[in-house]
């Protein structure tokens, strides 16, 4: 939200402006006084209006004049001000009704600009290399602050998702999947006509974004997998839950493993033969109302699993993880809700629906562990079949 601090000396009120008709609507109820702030909820580009109101006492509008003796005699003013895309926006109505727009940006300028000063008049008369040295000092110093703020923050965060996991896995069975901040439609190039058979059904598939970050994407994509595809993936997985892709020829294996890959270039604009399955696994996990009661924990390590990160494992050093789908082949009844529980996305399954997140923001084969921590509440009645595909591109 947009913060507006009424500084003027007089109560204003807040209008939204239609980017077309230029009509305006009252955002504040009734007025924001002065000392006053008010929280704007809106949109990058959204216009408005801050109109002066005339004192109660004096039906006048302005300011009290230079000898403090009144208000001088002057239409009541109006500015304006535009949301743009920067963060911790702060809104100042200050006397004479002028508006200053700070925000994230305009702080770091300002703060870059006060530790040169500083950093010249230590230095004035010092050699270049002590006012860089002096600048630099300055920067660690503010950049550990930033540090500690963001490791407190995560931690904070973290507990506290920890804390809530098992009243999740009570309560949400109960509602609904979190709600898309986008929605949009995709269909794989190669996807063949629906049949009396079950194969993929070539119409488009509906994609609903549930977080969209600079370092992560949550999405959720109907209609990915056919009962045939499922049903191959549960003949063909062994005794640990995996399938090895490069040791298997079942053709509707490999389609939903393409299928996969596909829509992973698509939405990270990569070219499809830059991907492969990382570690050659498909991981297969099914669940029934009995046999798990506690959270199932997703992890990836290599291409396998956090609970197999002790044992040896194998990664290609020129493949970069990026991505990882999970293909719901069957949904239960009740219960297996799935969860970014630090990201605070919640996933009620459905059949034949697939789950992708994305780690953009990756260093040699680790990921984010944070936002893309992903786990499955047990399941309350009925079965339930995922199969987890990691996604990297070749170096």
């Amino acid at each position: 939200s947009i913060q507006i601090k009424n500084d003027s000396g007089h109560k204003v009120e807040v209008y939204w402006v239609h980017p077309q008709t230029k009509e305006t609507v009252l955002q504040t109820t009734p007025h924001i006084f002065h000392g006053a702030d008010f929280a704007l909820n809106s949109f990058v580009g959204h216009e408005f209006e801050v109109r002066e109101l005339p004192s109660a006492k004096t039906g006048k509008c302005g300011d009290v004049n230079n000898n403090n003796k009144g208000m001088e005699d002057q239409p009541c003013r109006s500015a304006y001000f535009v949301v743009n895309e920067n963060d911790n926006q702060v809104l100042y109505v200050e006397a004479g009704h002028q508006i200053t727009h700070d925000d994230n940006k305009a702080i770091a300028r300002r703060e870059a600009s006060e530790l040169l000063k500083t950093c010249q008049e230590k230095h004035k008369d010092s050699s270049m290399e002590e006012l860089v040295e002096c600048v630099q000092s300055s920067v660690d110093k503010k950049i550990a602050l930033a540090r500690d703020e963001i490791e407190f923050q995560t931690k904070l965060r973290t507990t506290m998702a920890t804390v809530v996991e098992p009243n999740v896995c009570d309560d949400m069975w109960k509602n609904v999947t979190s709600e898309a901040v986008e929605t949009t439609n995709w269909r794989h190039p190669a996807a063949v006509a629906a049949t009396s058979s079950g194969m993929f059904n070539s119409k488009k598939s509906a994609v609903n974004i549930l977080q969209m970050h600079e370092d992560h994407h949550i999405q959720t994509i109907d209609n990915f997998s056919s009962d045939s595809e499922c049903a191959a993936l549960k003949r063909a997985v062994d005794g640990n839950g995996k399938i090895h892709l490069s040791a298997t020829s079942v053709s509707a294996i490999k389609t939903l493993v393409n299928r996969g890959i596909a829509y992973v270039a698509d939405s990270m604009v990569l070219e499809v033969k830059d991907l492969v399955p990382v570690g050659d696994v498909l991981d297969v996990r099914q669940y029934t109302q009995d046999s798990k009661t506690e959270i199932d924990q997703f992890g990836f390590v290599c291409g396998g699993d956090k609970e197999e990160q002790d044992k040896e494992q194998t990664c290609d050093a020129t493949t970069t993880p990026l991505a990882t789908i999970h293909y719901y082949c069957q949904a239960p009844k009740k219960g297996g809700v799935s969860m970014f529980k630090n990201a605070a996305v919640y996933i009620i399954p459905e059949s034949h629906t697939a789950v992708l997140y994305t780690y953009h923001k990756v260093q040699e084969t680790s990921i984010d562990p944070d936002m893309t921590e992903f786990s499955v509440c047990p399941v309350v009645e009925g079965d339930m079949m995922i199969a987890t595909l990691h996604v990297g591109k070749l170096a």
